[in-house]
């Protein structure tokens, strides 16, 4: 994080699979207080799934709009060097992110069913869901000016390989009173940029 950093040791190498890992998630609706908590009764910690939890309180959290973030990264190739009072290094890493917009309505139907949906509408309008995948490359520099003070810098290039974004224009699921049939209505594109062809027939129609 720190591109002024200089490690003890004159020499680093990391391979692929065996350079590190790092794996982070962020939301604006949960934290570990909602997650898991104490057992009403006994010395013992739950999960907010489960028998005894009070999933009500849980649903009553979720904001309108709920933001899931997880982000994963995997060093392919590390390496570093000190050559006199300086320390440079080198990285590629495979990084993808995932953000995921979930309304209330939806994750109260997952978890408690269409029940409480009867005989109006599950507002899924502000659902949406985006990935990306890119390649980093890094090179780092650092060095020691005197006792008291580093200096560092690290310039980075990132290749996009792949992205795919659903655009969510109106989507709701409707529940039937008397026999809690569900009618699904939704208008969504998939945009997609990624290394692929896609091939049509001679109707214009695209072919599996």
């Amino acid at each position: 994080m720190n591109p002024a950093y200089m490690p003890n040791y004159s020499l680093y190498l990391g391979l692929p699979a065996l350079g590190g890992f790092n794996a982070n998630l962020s939301s604006n609706f949960i934290s570990n207080n909602d997650v898991i908590f104490k057992h009403p009764t006994y010395d013992s910690l739950i999960l907010f799934l489960h028998p005894d939890a009070d999933l009500d309180e849980f649903i009553g959290k979720l904001k309108d709009r709920n933001r899931l973030m997880p982000e994963v990264s995997v060093n392919s190739l590390m390496f570093g060097f000190r050559t006199g009072k300086s320390f440079f290094s080198f990285q590629i890493a495979e990084r993808s992110r995932l953000g995921a917009s979930l309304p209330k309505d939806i994750i109260e139907l997952g978890l408690k069913g269409n029940e409480q949906f009867a005989g109006r509408t599950a507002d899924f309008s502000k659902f949406g869901i985006e990935f990306s995948y890119f390649r980093k490359y890094s090179l780092g520099f650092a060095t020691k000016v005197n006792d008291m003070i580093q200096v560092g810098a690290r310039g980075k290039l990132l290749f996009g390989k792949g992205n795919i974004q659903l655009a969510n224009h109106n989507m709701s699921i409707y529940t039937d009173p008397d026999t809690y049939n569900m009618q699904f209505r939704a208008k969504l594109d998939l945009n997609v940029s990624a290394p692929i062809i896609l091939q049509y027939d001679n109707e214009g129609k695209l072919r599996p």
